[in-house]
């Protein structure tokens, strides 16, 4: 008996999953393989967590920073992406990503206060520290809600942290 490829009634059980297997994969649309690939390969690299010994004067706040780095071989859009800290007292401080290519092997770095945007660095803009020096942990969210990386840290760890 021959079948009519979308007829799959004649034909066993196994070839008529391999069947509908198969037409799915000609109508659904296959991702862009480079941001497919880069996904899950952004890493928190270090957390630059205490500016330096004693208080924290406020103009030291971007050097609290986070380091991320893309560790594939192919550029990573970050928009929709965040940055959070581990919530404390009931609040979590989140960095959403701004519209922002990483370049494949490049690192960028989340400075807590004001700057300029770059390449190699984004500005949260606040006018407070916001990694704990005793306790913290960075967790990088991707678009889709799925954590890609995290670097925690106890009072026992020295500035900066690596990961």
């Amino acid at each position: 008996m021959v079948a009519h490829p979308a007829d799959t009634s004649g034909m066993r059980p196994s070839r008529a999953v391999a069947a509908f297997v198969l037409g799915v994969a000609l109508i659904v649309p296959v991702a862009h393989a480079p941001d497919a690939l880069a996904a899950g390969k952004a890493k928190i690299t270090a957390v630059y967590f205490d500016p330096g010994p004693g208080p924290d004067p406020d103009s030291q706040l971007n050097l609290e920073y986070v380091v991320i780095r893309n560790t594939s071989t192919h550029k990573l859009r970050m928009k929709g992406w965040n940055l959070h800290d581990t919530p404390r007292s009931g609040s979590v401080h989140t960095y959403h990503f701004p519209r922002f290519v990483l370049r494949a092997g490049a690192s960028v770095r989340i400075h807590t206060g004001k700057g300029t945007k770059t390449r190699k660095d984004l500005y949260w803009g606040l006018t407070y520290y916001v990694w704990g020096d005793d306790s913290d942990k960075a967790t990088l969210v991707n678009r889709a809600g799925n954590v890609v990386s995290t670097c925690g840290w106890t009072s026992s760890a020295s500035s900066p942290k690596f990961c």
